[in-house]
């Protein structure tokens, strides 16, 4: 029986990257329905996504493929074939399991734990997330290794935070 391509990339709006597969198992209950069928998909089209709604919302979810290694340059190729096939997005998530990283050193102290949500706001001219690499045991003690600023979060976004809040 040949697949059924019957879904429209430009029908969906946003992108949830969720690396792991527990993190897309996650995001996949997330969904109030899920979408039937499939995309169509071509030579050098390395991703299959899962698509379906969340409040009115087309969403599609993508996560690497099993046994893929993680990283930001796999997250930057998955990004990357996610904007040539869905030309209509307003945003993407990338949703998934972090690090906790408290700052204990800071006025108000930012004790970030496992299962906290983070949440990329700008302030000033930082972005609002760093994002950080393996770190390294050095005369002075243990220090993580800086990676850079990442994108700002998209107006949308931030909107909803201010209504959130």
């Amino acid at each position: 029986m040949e697949p059924e391509f019957n879904l429209d990339f430009e029908r969906y709006t946003v992108a949830w990257i969720a690396p792991l597969e527990i993190e897309a198992q996650a995001a996949w209950y997330m969904l109030d329905n899920v979408h039937k069928g499939s995309f169509k998909i071509g030579r050098g089209q390395d991703y299959v996504y899962t698509a379906g709604d969340i409040n009115g919302h087309n969403v599609i979810i993508a996560t690497f493929p099993v046994g893929h290694n993680y990283g930001v340059g796999a997250a930057a190729a998955l990004t990357s074939q996610i904007k040539m096939n869905f030309p209509n997005l307003w945003f993407g998530l990338l949703v998934g399991v972090a690090a906790g990283l408290p700052n204990h050193s800071r006025v108000p102290v930012r004790d970030i734990r496992l299962g906290d949500v983070l949440v990329g706001v700008e302030e000033g001219e930082s972005a609002g997330l760093v994002s950080y690499g393996l770190g390294k045991e050095t005369s002075d003690g243990f220090i993580l290794l800086h990676h850079g600023a990442q994108a700002k979060t998209e107006t949308i976004v931030r909107s909803a935070i201010g209504s959130i809040k």
